[in-house]
């Protein structure tokens, strides 16, 4: 799954194009396509939740492949 953002630049307010990147906990380091000023930003998502495991769990699967 994929989720663009634009994030906006503090130096000069340009939308910086956050996507096909992991959002990984913390703080993280960007550099604005814009402007070439570094800044960081911190990306929290609430109420969001994937499971996984190795085995097949007790409930029915829904095969989205067919």
């Amino acid at each position: 799954m994929q989720i663009p953002l634009r994030i906006q630049c503090p130096n000069c307010n340009w939308g910086y194009e956050f996507k096909n990147k992991f959002i990984n906990m913390g703080w993280i380091k960007l550099k604005c396509n814009h402007c070439d000023g570094e800044f960081f930003t911190k990306i929290t998502i609430n109420d969001f939740k994937i499971e996984t495991q190795e085995e097949i769990p007790e409930a029915p699967i829904l095969d989205f492949n067919q």
